[in-house]
């Protein structure tokens, strides 16, 4: 341990089928396994960065965190809806703050919740986070600031994306 691994090949997406979303595309995956330190998250990263870098592209690397996204989302009050606010805060780049405040009332949350949510989701640096007393932000924290001390040794640039849910 830990086992790692990569494959690369075609995959077949379960979901709605539209224009440029198509059943059947090629997916590059790589794995780690049985290892809890956040190392082999900014190894992996680190791999993604030089792979376009050595293709030429510019691509930028967004980061959130877990913990921090239930961390932010308890602080906002909100209860038994947690997979509902991820799901339409991942929209938030796509959509815009109207975009998912709407969808977010659509599905039953208070104007409260939704104005609290949007607000602490607005964070650019983690520190503005700091003075927050929760256990899942403190534990999201710590785990970011690992992992940004990695990437940084090793040049990797990346965003910190406090809506970012997809792929964490």
């Amino acid at each position: 341990m830990p086992f790692k691994r990569y494959e690369l090949g075609p995959v077949f997406r379960d979901g709605p089928i539209k224009l440029g979303r198509y059943r059947q595309f090629w997916q590059c995956d790589i794995d780690t396994i049985g290892v809890t330190s956040t190392l082999a998250e900014a190894e992996v990263l680190s791999l993604a960065a030089r792979f376009f870098e050595s293709l030429g592209l510019l691509a930028t690397i967004k980061i959130n965190n877990r913990q921090l996204l239930n961390g932010i989302i308890e602080e906002a009050k909100i209860k038994n809806k947690t997979d509902d606010a991820i799901l339409s805060l991942d929209k938030l780049e796509k959509i815009g703050e109207q975009g998912v405040s709407k969808e977010l009332k659509q599905k039953g949350f208070l104007e409260k919740e939704i104005k609290s949510l949007l607000e602490l989701i607005q964070v650019k640096e983690l520190k503005e986070l700091k003075n927050l007393k929760n256990s899942s932000i403190d534990q999201g924290i710590k785990e970011l600031e690992e992992l940004f001390s990695y990437l940084n040794l090793w040049n990797v640039s990346y965003s910190f994306e406090p809506s970012l849910a997809r792929g964490l």
